[in-house]
């Protein structure tokens, strides 16, 4: 399944996008009409809330699946593809 973005996730709950710099902005709230729903983007979801009709929501991104290499336990390297086995001046391992 596909993440929503932040756009998808707004036009399913009736509430116009608007993008902006700040990721903030008021708009007309789809349950009262009033122009003061504020509504707030961040890494993590979209919440809104309005200030006239006290009802407000929000909904969290679909966290994706992590990187291969964090999958493994080998931070960003990926999985072990070979070893060498190294002895020191004792010979040994």
């Amino acid at each position: 399944m596909t993440p929503l973005s932040a756009a998808e996730i707004l036009h399913k709950h009736n509430i116009a996008y608007i993008a902006t710099k700040k990721n903030a902005y008021t708009t007309n709230c789809p349950s009262c009409g009033s122009g003061y729903l504020s509504v707030k983007i961040d890494k993590t979801g979209v919440q809104w809330f309005c200030h006239d009709c006290q009802k407000g929501g929000g909904e969290y991104f679909e966290q994706r699946e992590p990187p291969r290499g964090k999958r493994t336990g080998n931070g960003d390297l990926g999985p072990i593809k070979a070893s060498y086995p190294y002895t020191d001046e004792g010979d040994k391992l």
